[in-house]
């Protein structure tokens, strides 16, 4: 900490002293941090009650199930 040798603590040298246990620190807690594991994404809503979302009615005269191209 003393970097003039004088036997004596400068404001300046207890500062520089200071910063870099500080540095030292930071870099020890953020070694010591696991890996954050990615997100896990949420589940597509679902209707409420359990029962699938009703699907719309097919346009009358169009067989459903077979392609819809136009007439």
């Amino acid at each position: 900490m003393d970097l003039s040798k004088d036997r004596f603590l400068s404001e300046e040298e207890f500062k520089k002293a200071q910063e870099a246990e500080s540095k030292k620190i930071q870099a020890l807690v953020q070694a010591m941090q696991p890996a954050t594991p990615p997100q896990p994404r949420p589940a597509p809503a679902q209707p409420r009650g359990g029962q699938p979302a009703p699907q719309p009615a097919p346009a009358p005269g169009l067989a459903p199930g077979l392609p819809q191209g136009t007439r």
